[in-house]
């Protein structure tokens, strides 16, 4: 009998000892995951896979045609949108050409907030207007 006593306790230790190691294996897992998503963003593919996530949601959320000629991404603080085309509710060109550039706090973004610090334009033709003076102007629908 006192043999099965002690062997209870070592049969409960290699429980918890297999429970630890496949979770170990499985945060480890998580963080080599992560670092590789970071990684494929920082390359011309990933960055242009999220390319055209960003269009095929700003057309959707915006309801007009949104064209993104390229982007690079600067972990953890800045985006750049280079030959950028939005039209306005109307189908005329609300903005064209040139660079965007947007810092900001990518991590809050994991919380759905953004919290924009600066954005710079170069080379950005934007035509804003309103057809009459009590209406409003043809970028409302941004906001």
């Amino acid at each position: 009998m006192e043999s099965t006593d002690k062997s209870l306790p070592k049969k409960h230790r290699t429980v918890v000892a297999k429970i630890a190691n496949v979770l170990s294996y499985i945060i480890v897992s998580l963080i080599f995951l992560i670092v590789l998503v970071f990684l494929f963003l920082q390359t011309p593919p990933g960055q242009n896979f999220l390319r055209g996530k960003v269009e095929s949601y700003l057309q959707n959320k915006l309801k007009t045609k949104v064209v993104i000629g390229k982007m690079d991404i600067s972990f953890p603080n800045s985006i750049a949108l280079k030959n950028v085309y939005i039209e306005d509710q109307t189908k005329d060109t609300l903005i064209s050409g040139g660079q965007i550039k947007v810092q900001l706090n990518m991590l809050k973004l994991l919380t759905n907030e953004v919290q924009i610090k600066e954005i710079n334009l170069e080379n950005i033709t934007a035509k804003i207007k309103r057809v009459n003076q009590d209406t409003v102007f043809n970028f409302q629908f941004i906001l």
